[in-house]
Parts: structure tokens; C-alpha cells; sequence
């Protein structure tokens, strides 16, 4: 057999951009492990979808249309998906483009409808255990002024967080800083009362409708607070 035809082929297809902090993470380790593991006959590939800036459905059918472009004529050994934009595109458009390959999940929400020929793991995001931690570290802590933005995945972030926090009242006063155009943001972080913790969510999307890489856009709040 030629070298090529002994690889095992993979594709890591993430929910975000390639910015995202799960995407810098994931492709720095996930190649490394994966070519130990398989003897060193990886071939690697990866997408992103980076739905926190592209959320329509026109878009989604674009993508698709792009991977079957791209690997056509590849047949993967196993789909990566990671993130639940990534799981719901691969239930939607799997059997098009990758008919027979198996599928591994990482989701933050348990997965109701479950891929053919798929597993995976969840890990439910904790936003009320961080918070847990901040006022342990710093019990002079009275109000929390949790920042999100205005893109489909920064408003999803915020429901959670919402849902989580209010075990923490009457203790600590929450105020939402949601959709705020950034100018008007970096005014209200400037300002804040010395008993404060700022709890940033996500902001892909301000409420001038500008875009951001988000933990970008942490460095710029981090700077003007």
C-alpha cells in the first residue's frame, strides 16, 4: 500500500470561527493526539462553520455546498463535530456528504436527536459555578454586569446565564449589559462601582450591528474597565 492509502482520514468540522477560543484550542492538541494515537497516519482536516457571525439557513446550504467543492471525492475514516451548530448541520446535510462515515460529537446541551451511527460526549456549561469561585476569591463582591452581545449564539449564552444566576439574588444585584452598541459599553464598564465583577459571555455581535472575534473584543472590554 502507498503511505496515502494507510492514513486514517479525519474531519474536524467546529460550530465557530477558527478565532473562537474551543477552535485555538482544539487545533492545537486535537492533531497531536489524534496522529499519536493513530500511529502517525493522520490526514487532518478541519472547517468552520463560525455560525456567531453567519446564522441564516442561506449560508448554512452555502457551506454545505462548499464542503461537497472540496472533499467530493474524499471518503473520511470519522467526522469530528464539535459544538451543537456543527451536530445540527451534519444531521441535516450528513447523508450528502458523508454517507457512511461515522460521527463524533462534543455538545454543550444534551443531543436529542442522535446522528446515525454517532457517539459523543456533553459538557453543560457552568456559568453559576464560575460565579461560585469569583466570590469565594472575592466575598467583598455585591454586583455582577454580565456582558453579551447581540448574534443568535451571544443571546443563547445570555438565556443560560440567566436561567443560572438567580440562585445568587438576593446576595448579588445583576444588571444585563445586552446588545449594547460597544461605545456605549466601553462607557458603563468604565464606571462601575468598586464592589463590581464584570461576567463576559460572548459578544460576537454589538448592538451597532458590528461584528467581533470575541475573545478579542474580551481584551478591548478588559482594557477600557
Amino acid at each position: 500500500l502507498r503511505a496515502q492509502d494507510a492514513q486514517k482520514k479525519v474531519l474536524i468540522l467546529y460550530s465557530t470561527s477558527r478565532e473562537a477560543g474551543i477552535a485555538a484550542v482544539g487545533e492545537r492538541q486535537l492533531p497531536r493526539i489524534l496522529d499519536n494515537g493513530l500511529e502517525r497516519r493522520l490526514d487532518y482536516h478541519s472547517e468552520f462553520i463560525d455560525a456567531g457571525r453567519f446564522a441564516d439557513a442561506e449560508y448554512r446550504a452555502g457551506f454545505r455546498d462548499f464542503l461537497h467543492l472540496k472533499y467530493g471525492d474524499l471518503r473520511f475514516d470519522i467526522v469530528i463535530a464539535v459544538l451543537d451548530v456543527a451536530i445540527e448541520f451534519l444531521d441535516r446535510y450528513r447523508d450528502e456528504l458523508f454517507p457512511e462515515t461515522p460521527v463524533v460529537f462534543f455538545a454543550h446541551s444534551p443531543v436529542e436527536k442522535r446522528i446515525r451511527n454517532s457517539t459523543g460526549v456533553w459538557g453543560q456549561l457552568d456559568f453559576a459555578r464560575t460565579l461560585a469561585l469569583v466570590t469565594t476569591l472575592q466575598p467583598e463582591i455585591k454586583r455582577v454586569f454580565v456582558v453579551s452581545g447581540a448574534a443568535g449564539r451571544d443571546k443563547a449564552l445570555e438565556k443560560t446565564a440567566r436561567a443560572q444566576f438567580p440562585q445568587f439574588e438576593p446576595r448579588l444585584a445583576f444588571t444585563y449589559l445586552s446588545a449594547l452598541p460597544t461605545r456605549d459599553l466601553e462607557q458603563r464598564l468604565a464606571s462601575l462601582p468598586q464592589d463590581s465583577v464584570i461576567y463576559y459571555l460572548l459578544v460576537y455581535q454589538d448592538g451597532a450591528g458590528d461584528l467581533f472575534q470575541p475573545l478579542a473584543y474580551l481584551d478591548r472590554l478588559a482594557s477600557r474597565a
